[in-house]
């Protein structure tokens, strides 16, 4: 299943869904409405801040290893966040890095929080089915 934050992903998801079925492997794939429910009993994937994925998990997956592969993510998005904080906290850095580049640094800075958050989520709700 595949949810895209506004209606032009939606319309682009529904007409590839074919090419989508056969990238991933799925027997099936569904797309979202913008802002319609997310299913029950699934692990949601962040693609991108416009894009999400979600995964049948009941059944179909070792919950497990799916969480060690989720605490992989979450040691490097920790990574990530302390070096863009790093970056970020220099002394004098409004005065010393452009504008442009701060903006930059601090969309990078929200998309690794939202990521971060993300994947947390996933790994309290597959912690449920252990």
């Amino acid at each position: 299943m595949l949810q895209g934050a506004n209606e032009d992903l939606y319309k682009m998801f529904v007409a590839e869904r074919d090419v989508i079925t056969a990238g991933v492997k799925s027997g099936e794939t569904i797309i979202l409405k913008p802002g319609e429910k997310e299913p029950e009993g699934v692990l949601k994937g962040f693609l991108n801040e416009d894009i999400s994925s979600f995964v049948k998990i009941e059944g179909a997956i070792d919950i497990k290893v799916e969480i060690n592969r989720l605490q992989k993510s979450v040691d490097q998005l920790t990574n990530q966040l302390e070096g863009q904080n790093k970056k970020m906290s220099i002394p004098n850095y409004l005065e010393k890095v452009p504008e442009k580049v701060r903006l930059t640094n601090q969309t990078k800075l929200d998309a690794y929080k939202t990521e971060m958050a993300e994947v947390q989520k996933q790994m309290e709700l597959l912690s449920k089915y252990l």
